[in-house]
């Protein structure tokens, strides 16, 4: 196990902010990082560092990113775990590690929970190891099945009230009122999943996603203030991949979708246009309107003013920008991804074909 500093946040943010995949807000991450190391150090495990029926529960958000921050904060996740807790009380899983469902710029705000409890540690993983837009894509391959789990949701604002959720059964069906309840407190909300036994996340969890984000997120902090190329190649050069195009952006639509940012991306290019669909992150990539990239492909947008990622729900019409692909093979990834179930949802909000891609 080691300690995880304020250094360590700040480049878990600054990798989670690119491996988020179009997930937004560093400044609100960095600042939540500093928040959680006043709160105390947490620590970072292996899932083989943790016994085989030790309790690991996913710390995520639910929600539009382009919601307002204000409706999720370090004490409504806090106050998620501690209803998951009550709700679990009788289970034979004691509670030992949290994990983040995917890296983002909110990562370090995940580890909150360890900060607080020495009994708890943070797991080196996470259900993917690069965003997702759905509970069931970060499900652990249960979202096709009957088991039945425990998922614990906090959230709300001035206009809305404050919102308390908890809920048992499947994954499917928690997760969509887990969605229902984001869109009522406003669009976002804390929330915690499991437990889960360390044996489990072993084989369904995508090992390595923080040291992942630590290792690509110090990477780009050295490459800042030096440039969009300077930023490519460090991402590359940590992570692997490649440039897919540079241009600038003409089309930025986006809307809401049952809780879901939904839209495209259209960007000229010297090779033709392209084409990004989004939902929450960036999902699929055409280029000349052929497929070049698709979800749990890693495809990034870097601002060629100051090299940073570019979320989502920020790009700009009329700004330039260079997209980078990494292939899926090169990500840790959760065998969420590999669920069939878990692409008709998505494909039907973006009206694009993904498991053709994705599964084949």
């Amino acid at each position: 196990m080691e300690l995880l500093d304020l250094d360590a946040a700040r480049s878990a943010v600054m990798g989670g902010l690119l491996l988020g995949a179009g997930g937004g807000g560093l400044e609100e991450g960095l600042s939540a990082a500093k928040a959680v190391l006043e709160l105390g150090q947490p620590r970072l495990a292996l899932l083989e560092e943790l016994d085989d029926d030790a309790g690991v529960v996913i710390s995520t958000s639910v929600g539009a990113p382009s919601a307002t921050r204000s409706v999720v904060g370090l004490g409504n996740r806090i106050r998620a775990l501690e209803l998951l807790r009550a709700a679990t009380a009788g289970s034979d899983i004691s509670i030992r590690a949290t994990m983040a469902s995917h890296p983002g710029a909110w990562i370090a705000e995940t580890w909150a929970h360890a900060a607080l409890d020495p009994a708890l540690v943070v797991a080196d993983a996470a259900a993917n190891g690069r965003g997702h837009p759905t509970v069931k894509m970060g499900g652990l391959g249960l979202a096709g099945l009957p088991e039945v789990i425990f998922q614990a949701a906090v959230g709300g604002d001035d206009v809305n009230g404050h919102l308390e959720v908890v809920v048992q059964g499947s994954t499917r069906q928690t997760a969509n009122v887990l969605r229902s309840a984001a869109i009522e407190a406003g669009g976002l909300i804390a929330s915690c999943r499991g437990p889960f036994s360390a044996r489990f996340c072993r084989q369904a969890a995508a090992p390595g996603a923080v040291t992942t984000s630590i290792t690509v997120g110090r990477a780009m902090l050295d490459a800042q203030g030096k440039g969009v190329d300077a930023m490519a190649e460090a991402v590359l050069g940590s992570l692997g991949g490649r440039i897919l195009a540079e241009g600038g952006v003409r089309v930025h639509e986006s809307r809401l979708v049952d809780g879901f940012d939904v839209g495209q991306l259209l960007i000229d290019t010297t090779e033709g246009e392209l084409g990004i669909a989004i939902c929450n992150e960036f999902l699929c990539a055409d280029l000349a309107r052929e497929r070049v990239a698709t979800f749990p492909d890693l495809i990034v947008l870097l601002s060629a003013l100051d090299g940073l990622p570019v979320p989502a729900a920020r790009v700009e019409p009329g700004s330039r920008v260079v997209v980078l692909v990494v292939d899926r093979d090169l990500l840790p990834l959760g065998a969420g991804v590999r669920d069939p179930s878990v692409y008709p949802e998505v494909e039907r909000m973006l009206g694009r074909e993904l498991a053709r891609y994705a599964l084949g």
